[in-house]
């Protein structure tokens, strides 16, 4: 999708962020971050609440430039993510196991992770009615009337990908069951919606010991969700007329997409390593130059200077002697000592001598 900055500029004038990110199968955070990019200034708070009364604010001008074009890719986490060839070729053993997984009628038939998830999930609820497990199984957050269709769910997603070529195994640092493929760690959980209400015993004097109590009302509605940085689809959730237990080869699909995007990204990030090592390789290696090259230029430009302290010497004691002569001077043993020291402290101090070893 493709817009002008002076149309975007309209548009969120018109109607509220939300409102437009949802027509446009965006993220209103998204929206809200390309605005403040391209210099589009937002209604505040409260505003669309006083438009309803006529009491709208005015319209700031627009700063960006109006005829920038603006593209929107929509949301990457909603994206289908295109398996490989090789993805695909492992889908098909996982599409067949969706039939074999669905047909299980009896606990001992589960698949083994999935077999530990609903022993865990056997246990009597905690008091907001939520069964939950993460330790050594799979993470579920479900309540009793969900927990037998979580179950079912789980089997299949074990039993597919495991058709698939994951292995399954108990992370070390999250301590939950865990799927592995291409090196890489797919991590998911599924989880049922509910509303949360909390209810106030007032106190008849102090209002700090008023009494809170919650209750819970679950939607029924799950959502399997994977974790993890990577571009593409990581959710799926029960939607008003179509339930995720429709769209198991979809999910299986994207879990494989998921293994293969978390291995591209850590392909990705160790080839900007090595690029990084190299850069700095190279950065190293000029300034290893620069200072060599500094170091020389300074010893030489030292020697230079050496070099001048000793003519001078030199032209001292010339013009020492020339007098002596002149003027026909005897010179006591000490002063022909003094010449003669000084004769050869500018022999020693010439660099000259040194660099040619004369």
């Amino acid at each position: 999708m493709q817009i002008r900055c002076q149309d975007l500029y309209e548009a969120v004038w018109i109607k509220p962020v939300r409102t437009l990110a949802k027509e446009w199968g965006l993220s209103d955070v998204g929206l809200a971050k390309v605005c403040r990019r391209y210099d589009i200034p937002l209604p505040p708070l409260g505003h669309w609440a006083k438009v309803a009364v006529g009491r709208g604010m005015k319209r700031p001008p627009l700063t960006g430039n109006p005829d920038v074009q603006i593209t929107f890719d929509g949301n990457p986490s909603l994206k289908k993510t295109q398996l490989s060839e090789q993805g695909k070729t492992k889908l098909l053993p996982a599409l067949a196991a969706v039939a074999t997984a669905a047909a299980v009628d009896t606990p001992e038939r589960l698949a083994k992770w999935t077999q530990k998830t609903a022993k865990a999930l056997s246990k009597k609820a905690d008091p907001t009615g939520i069964l939950s497990c993460w330790k050594e199984s799979f993470r579920v957050s479900v309540s009793e009337l969900q927990k037998s269709r979580a179950v079912n769910l789980l089997n299949t997603v074990e039993t597919a990908l495991s058709a698939a070529g994951m292995k399954w195994e108990v992370d070390e640092k999250r301590h939950h069951v865990v799927g592995k493929m291409h090196g890489e760690t797919i991590s998911f959980d599924l989880r049922e919606r509910y509303k949360q209400t909390e209810h106030v015993e007032k106190h008849p004097t102090s209002a700090w010991l008023d009494k809170k109590t919650y209750s819970f009302q679950f939607h029924g509605d799950l959502t399997i969700r994977i974790e993890g940085y990577f571009e593409g689809r990581k959710s799926w959730s029960d939607g008003k007329t179509q339930r995720i237990d429709d769209n198991l080869p979809e999910i299986i699909e994207g879990m494989l997409a998921a293994a293969e995007a978390l291995r591209k990204r850590t392909l990705d990030f160790e080839e900007q390593r090595r690029r990084w090592a190299e850069e700095a390789r190279v950065r190293g290696e000029k300034e290893r130059i620069a200072r060599e090259e500094k170091a020389f230029l300074d010893a030489t430009l030292k020697e230079a200077e050496d070099w001048i302290q000793a003519n001078k010497i030199r032209q001292y004691t010339t013009h020492l002697r020339a007098l002596i002569s002149e003027h026909k001077i005897e010179l006591t043993e000490v002063g022909m000592q003094w010449l003669s020291k000084m004769d050869e402290a500018a022999r020693k101090h010439d660099p000259a001598l040194r660099r040619l070893s004369l």
